[in-house]
């Protein structure tokens, strides 16, 4: 058995010239998290100590709402709420509430309570060497169903309502995490900035005056490869695919993303998913959302949300199969990999 993380293939540079920066780098959240500033009237302590707070603002994120940490929220949560009535944070409470909701958007393609699957499916760190039996996905699928999230507001309470039911935040919690950090980023003063959780992008105002802040998709089928380039100024944009993370058994990939009514990973159709919205909040849930849901359903769902694009990728032998969504043909900065001069001026 083999786990394997990939990450995104993501430039939050341009092919102009290029102005100072300020970026600091971290893992938290599970992944590399990356904070850049283009605030040029800005002192680099200045913008530093903006930085500073905004990443103890995700960890803070991290804190209430990791599975691997055993005082977060959902570990409390996945511990007792089964049992009784948990209490949390009105935090995780909202958060929690908004997860329902994008599970009843997608008609249960999106569902944080998937967690019992990822583990037999060895997604959770425990390495596993077979396919699951029947028998194993149906003991495990008895345990999922957004629907038994039962959430009591008033005694700031979840409870769960099957037995051993247990929730995993990881298609929502890093959007949020990137919303908060922008949001600190703002209340210092800020007003051009990217911040980038493996994938997970906020573009605050611009990168210049003259330019917007420019963000790669990658070619899922060539992790070196850049399919398009997308310009974003106020709005948020997140990825799912089936080459960041997966279970390797018996020599075959299975993607990281599970279908929660099927019980299985999501093979082939998409590779990957790219959405914009308004928040990364937004962006995060849908693009897990339309991975399940897959190309055709996925993007009749984007097409009906206001403010919502996306590009879905699909592998065809040796080709790809790219969807857009209809607004955002205008978006699109350029369809081939940047050359080897402009990697450079984007790395700077």
């Amino acid at each position: 058995m083999k786990i394997c993380v990939i990450n995104f293939i993501f430039f939050s540079g341009c092919t102009k010239a290029v102005s100072p920066l300020v970026k600091q780098t971290r893992i938290c959240l599970g992944t590399i998290v990356e904070i850049t500033v283009a605030d040029r009237d800005k002192s680099p302590q200045f913008v530093n100590g903006a930085i500073k707070e905004a990443f103890a603002e995700i960890e803070r994120i991290d804190d209430l709402l990791s599975r691997f940490k055993p005082k977060s929220d959902i570990s409390r949560i996945n511990a007792d709420a089964y049992k009784r009535m948990t209490k949390v944070s009105p935090e995780t409470i909202n958060l929690i509430e908004k997860s329902v909701t994008f599970s009843q958007l997608s008609n249960g393609a999106f569902d944080i309570s998937i967690y019992p699957l990822l583990e037999i499916w060895g997604l959770t760190g425990n390495p596993v060497f077979d396919i699951p039996t029947a028998e194993e996905l149906t003991e495990a699928m008895d345990k999922v169903g957004y629907q038994n999230i039962d959430i009591i507001k008033q005694q700031q309470s979840i409870f769960l309502g099957r037995p051993a039911m247990k929730l995993d935040l990881g298609g929502i919690a890093k959007g949020y995490a990137v919303d908060k950090a922008i949001a600190v980023l703002k209340r210092t003063g800020l007003n051009n900035a990217l911040v980038n959780a493996g994938g997970d992008i906020y573009c605050l105002g611009r990168r210049s005056e003259t330019e917007k802040w420019a963000v790669a998709v990658q070619d899922p089928r060539k992790p070196e490869g850049i399919l398009t380039t997308l310009e974003i100024e106020g709005r948020a944009v997140a990825t799912s695919g089936d080459y960041q993370k997966y279970v390797e058994i018996n020599g075959k990939r299975y993607s990281h993303i599970i279908n929660p009514k099927s019980g299985y990973p999501c093979t082939d159709l998409p590779a990957s998913v790219t959405v914009l919205a308004k928040d990364c909040l937004r962006a995060d849930a849908l693009a897990t959302s339309t991975f399940v849901l897959g190309p055709q359903r996925g993007m009749d769902l984007i097409n009906q949300l206001k403010d919502t694009e996306a590009i879905l990728i699909s592998a065809k032998g040796e080709g790809l199969d790219i969807l857009s969504s209809r607004g955002l043909e205008n978006n699109l900065l350029q369809l081939s990999a940047p050359s080897a001069q402009e990697n450079e001026r984007q790395e700077q």
